[in-house]
């Protein structure tokens, strides 16, 4: 695919799409409420930018990429490196962050959002974008979780153990770190 703009057909009214829905998002608008800053995506040379709350002027920071890297970004489910804009930073040859990186660091959450909108248009849905794209897994049983103490000796101490049993099969020990629970295990 030659690097022409941007790999959506009517590249020009999908942008001003993507920056229409971007600017009517409410999770963004929740979100950027105490931002203030300006970025853009860029493919090559076809810039789509988005402000939130800052005063007319240049991108903080644009991250750009070849066509063929925004084409994958874009599908409904993007193939691997393609997924977050951390992994394209770190796999994806040619996407590039220009500008602030401490800008970016700072509302890469807002860009990820953008992607997200854009990704929900470049498949042909209506607006508004649901909150999250994940699909919707149904909840799984609750396990039936016997929980209770033991006393084990070991080296001549006697220790009050807690353990948990639920399921059939082998036995497994799982023991956690010393923090104050199995929440803070490695």
């Amino acid at each position: 695919m030659q690097d022409q703009g941007w790999p959506v057909p009517d590249a020009p009214g999908f942008l001003a799409a993507w920056q229409a829905s971007a600017a009517g998002d409410a999770l963004l608008r929740r979100w950027a409420r105490h931002a203030a800053v300006r970025f853009a995506f860029e493919s090559g040379g076809a810039t789509a930018g988005f402000a939130f709350n800052a005063p007319p002027g240049a991108a903080a920071f644009t991250l750009a990429a070849p066509a063929e890297a925004w084409a994958k970004a874009l599908q409904p489910v993007p193939p691997r490196h393609h997924h977050s804009l951390f992994a394209m930073r770190m796999r994806v040859p040619g996407f590039t962050l220009r500008g602030e990186e401490l800008a970016f660091v700072q509302h890469c959450h807002l860009a990820r959002r953008v992607l997200e909108i854009g990704r929900w248009l470049a498949a042909g849905h209506a607006t508004p974008v649901p909150v999250s794209l994940r699909p919707v897994m149904a909840e799984p049983a609750p396990a039936e979780i016997i929980g209770r103490y033991h006393r084990v000796e070991a080296d001549g101490t006697a220790h009050r153990l807690h353990a948990e049993q639920a399921g059939e099969g082998l036995d497994l020990l799982c023991l956690h770190t010393a923090g104050a629970d199995g929440r803070q295990s490695p």
